[in-house]
């Protein structure tokens, strides 16, 4: 989808520190969707919102309101097409919980990768663990 794209340039723009062809992406999307659409400044994106889930971005940083108003294009674009849990899991991976007898359980930021496989740690020399997987180790 060419929208999509669009939102991947913007992205990839935004943490190339070209922030200014990162919004010129913004808005050729937006120009498109919404009738007499006037361009947006840096000095005119919206303030974030706490109620947002994403806070930070990919690289663990906190949210510029350009990096936070691309996010927030990309969750409106991708409305219910199943790309929501990836997009919280590449940007701070979501703790999610669920309550179950009484009991809460929560996931832990370990749990959004797997365990490499004993065989797998055995075979090359040096390979370390996945994070919170202590109990899976070589030996």
């Amino acid at each position: 989808r060419a929208a999509e794209f669009k939102l991947i340039e913007a992205e990839c723009y935004y943490h190339m520190k070209q922030e200014d062809k990162a919004l010129k992406s913004i808005n050729e999307l937006r120009v498109h969707r919404i009738s007499n659409y006037t361009d947006l400044t840096v000095d005119k994106l919206p303030t974030l919102s706490d109620k947002e889930v994403i806070k930070t971005d990919v690289e663990g940083n906190a949210l510029t309101p350009l990096m936070g108003f691309i996010l927030q294009e990309r969750r409106k674009e991708l409305f219910l097409e199943g790309d929501r849990f990836f997009e919280q899991k590449r940007n701070g991976s979501p703790e999610y919980w669920t309550a179950l007898n009484g009991l809460k359980y929560v996931t832990e930021k370990y749990m959004y990768t797997f365990p490499i496989p004993l065989h797998d740690l055995d075979l090359e020399n040096g390979l370390i663990q996945n994070p919170g997987y202590k109990e899976i180790q070589n030996k």
